[in-house]
């Protein structure tokens, strides 16, 4: 057998008493201010990855990838100056219809903010606020831009665009198409 049901607690109205509260004069509706904007920074990072290809120029496997670590557009240039030993060591061979290795530069497009309560600079670059990748998508935010992948340097052909720091002295034009 169970007893009464007790009412449900219910919000105090003007002129209400609650035990160690005091009486209820006055409720207030506060509309809170609106959310400060969201600003988001539009980043483009350059990476170089090595793909071993068929002599199709399907991708057999990734070979290596390489970032701008050590400055502005090293990413492609330390990938090209390992290939050049991984093609040695592998004992590839340039000629010929065989398999390849080709380096893909590939630019990715990403949405970053400051990090929230982080004033201090970044890890790797003291000169600017630490920040923090946002979500792939960020509602009312333009969508990102698509990745880009062009083939810069193949050991069959050697540079296909302008050699870090050796400008116009390329023989070719860059391609976003596999050899």
């Amino acid at each position: 057998m169970t007893g009464p049901k007790e009412p449900a607690p219910r919000l105090p109205q003007e002129g209400d008493w609650i035990r160690l509260t005091g009486t209820m004069i006055k409720k207030e509706t506060i509309q809170p201010p609106p959310p400060p904007p969201t600003v988001l920074y539009l980043f483009e990072e350059v990476s170089a990855v090595v793909e071993l290809r068929s002599p199709l120029g399907d991708v057999l496997t990734n070979v290596g990838a390489f970032n701008d670590y050590h400055g502005e557009g090293t990413a492609t240039a330390s990938g090209v100056e390992e290939t050049e030993k991984y093609i040695v060591a592998n004992a590839l061979s340039a000629d010929g219809d065989g398999v390849y290795v080709a380096v893909v530069e590939v630019r990715e497009y990403l949405y970053l903010r400051p990090s929230l309560g982080n004033d201090k600079g970044s890890f790797h670059d003291k000169e600017f606020r630490q920040m923090e990748r946002v979500a792939r998508h960020i509602p009312g935010a333009p969508p990102l831009p698509e990745t880009k992948r062009r083939d810069v340097w193949t050991s069959r052909k050697g540079w296909l665009i302008d050699e870090p720091g050796k400008a116009g002295q390329s023989t070719s034009g860059g391609s976003n198409e596999k050899e």
